[in-house]
Parts: structure tokens; sequence; C-alpha cells
């Protein structure tokens, strides 16, 4: 274990290869997928009171992960990922900046975030609740969806990037670590219903719901990646 601990920091060290580079080691032009794991912090003490009063249970912020397709320039990036951290999933396209020079050991970018989080809950309903006739008999679910809009910092780690042969072809492999903040300032709505299926098309029937507390405004998040 230590000898592959100390081959991986001397690959990184005189790779001479910094983050955001090609196959090539060129800087700028890449299209990169990442994953990894992904912590969100937010607070959702109301939601967390009305559950724990109407049903004993508090819906836990569990680590989870965030996927992204990536572009990089010399100068301009952006994407688009998907992440989830039960209860609650993020859909982000996003755009940024590259904030430091080439030749630094962390890359680092700043990007403004847009997009939607999501909930779907299958064990809890709306309190005293009357199912309308095409309701009864079917799977009713919670749904909660609030715009987004943020800010992150993506970094890259400049001495861990390398390149994988695959036959005569070389994959650029980087990795690094990401914190983010944001807001969730427009409507933030609450719906049950169920979900119908005709002719091949699914759509979710329902009815908006004010009587549920709405979930955190605020929202951070942080966790580390490697790009493929």
């Amino acid at each position: 274990m230590k000898k592959l601990i100390i081959i991986f920091i001397l690959a990184g060290c005189f790779n001479q290869a910094f983050a955001q580079l090609n196959s090539k080691n060129r800087e700028g032009g890449l299209f990169s997928i990442e994953i990894g794991p992904n912590q969100m912090f937010y607070n959702n003490g109301d939601f967390n009171r009305w559950t724990t009063v109407n049903y004993n249970i508090i819906e836990k912020n569990l680590t989870g992960f965030l996927a992204t397709l990536s572009y990089t320039d010399k100068h301009l990036g952006g994407g688009f990922s998907i992440g989830y951290n039960s209860p609650l999933t993020n859909y982000m396209a996003y755009f940024g900046y590259k904030l430091t020079g080439r030749y630094t050991a962390i890359s680092s970018w700043l990007n403004l975030q847009f997009g939607e989080l999501s909930a779907r809950f299958k064990n809890i309903a709306p309190v005293n609740y009357q199912l309308t006739d095409d309701e009864i008999g079917q799977k009713m679910e919670l749904h909660y969806n609030a715009a987004y809009i943020g800010i992150s910092s993506k970094n890259y780690i400049n001495s861990l990037h390398w390149n994988i042969k695959v036959g005569k072809e070389k994959i650029p492999v980087n990795a690094g670590f990401y914190a983010s903040l944001g807001f969730t300032p427009f409507a933030r709505n609450w719906r049950y219903g169920y979900y119908s299926y005709k002719d091949n098309d699914t759509t979710f029937v329902n009815r908006k719901v004010g009587t549920i507390p709405k979930m955190s405004k605020v929202y951070g998040s942080a966790g580390f990646f490697v790009a493929f």
C-alpha cells in the first residue's frame, strides 16, 4: 500500500501536466465526465418538525453523488450536472471563468449555477387531504420543486493529472474538489398526485398543496471528483 502511494505521488510530481489538460497535455478544449461524492448542507427545521409531529420521522440528509458533463477551455468553462442527496435531486447548468494561471498548484474556476431542486416522497402525504374520485386507488406521491441559483468554486489539483492508455488512445484523468452556495428565491411548490401511463406517455397528475412547510431556502454543498 505504501509503495502504491509513493508511486502515485511521484507520478503527480513528475508528470509535468496540469489539470484540465487533454491527452496531448495541451490546455483547453476538453470535454470530460466528472463523478464523485457530494454532501449538501441546509436547514429543514420547519419541514422536519412537520414530519415529526405528523409521521414521527425525520428525512435524513445523506451523502450522495454528483455527476457532471463539463467543457473547459483556457479561460472559460461550463457544463451540466445531476446530483442526488436523499431526499433531494438537483439538476444544474453552469458556466464560469478561470481565476488562476496555468502553472499553479491548484486551478480554480468561479461558476454561476442555475437549475432545479426536487424531492419525491412516498412515505408521507398532506394531512387531512381529501382524495378525488380519480385519485382513489392510485399510488400517490408527494413532490417538491424549487428553482435554484448559486455560485460554485471548482478546483483542480494540478499534480493529480495523468493519462490512461487504452490501446493506441489516451484518456486524460483529472481530480479536484468543489464547494457551492445557492438559494431558492422563487416559487417553492409541493404537489401531490400520481403517475398516469397512456400510449407510451407518462404524466404526473397532481394538485398543488399549500399546507406543508417549505424546504430550506439556502443550500451549500461540497465534495471531490475524478474527471475522465
